[in-house]
């Protein structure tokens, strides 16, 4: 459950990162959070919690099912995580083609 609520928390990362002072010159809206310094820590903590989730998740999960389903467990969220990676990376290039 608390990895749920650590996981669901990471949401907060999508609403403040836009908030911050990314580039001043080209912003149709008033920024909530001038700082760099919390633009910085922001970026910093999103793919550190990232990492602490997947090793929780990783760790864990193999040990929540019967001694003949780890393997499989596993081998599932490797696909799964492997898949989410993908999918991430593929639509930043979306989004990057779209600006130009």
């Amino acid at each position: 459950m608390t990895m749920l609520l650590f996981a669901i928390a990471r949401i907060l990362f999508v609403v403040l990162i836009p908030m911050c002072n990314i580039s001043p010159m080209n912003r149709r809206t008033e920024d909530l959070i001038p700082s760099d310094v919390v633009y910085g820590i922001l970026v910093a903590l999103l793919p550190m919690s990232e990492t602490y989730l997947s090793t929780l998740y990783f760790s864990e999960a193999p040990s929540q099912v019967p001694e003949r389903d780890k393997e499989l467990v596993g081998n599932s969220l490797v696909l799964t995580f492997s898949t989410g990676q993908l999918c991430g990376a593929l639509s930043s290039l979306i989004v990057l083609s779209q600006d130009s």
